[in-house]
């Protein structure tokens, strides 16, 4: 594992996104992005890592980790990075 600076880590992030396979930049489980039937929260940050830390204290934490999704509003500067974290 590289170790990256922490004020890095969006930069980072983006890099690997975009090195990704056209294939691989899609959303897993799409079909989840509207189901009703599971729980969503729309978190609206500009900080990958506090929204990292949020998502993953609250999948930790709950009874069933699949039926929670969450929906990241963020600037366009910070998108790319917010996707592959």
């Amino acid at each position: 594992i590289d170790c990256v600076p922490i004020h890095c880590l969006s930069l980072r992030l983006t890099i690997d996104y975009h090195l990704l396979p056209l294939e691989k930049r899609k959303f897993p489980r799409s079909e989840n992005l509207e189901n009703p039937n599971l729980y969503h929260y729309a978190l609206f940050s500009d900080n990958v890592l506090a929204a990292s830390v949020v998502v993953n204290s609250t999948i930790v934490n709950a009874k069933d980790p699949s039926k929670h999704v969450f929906h990241l509003v963020t600037d366009k500067l910070t998108q790319d990075s917010s996707i592959t974290s």
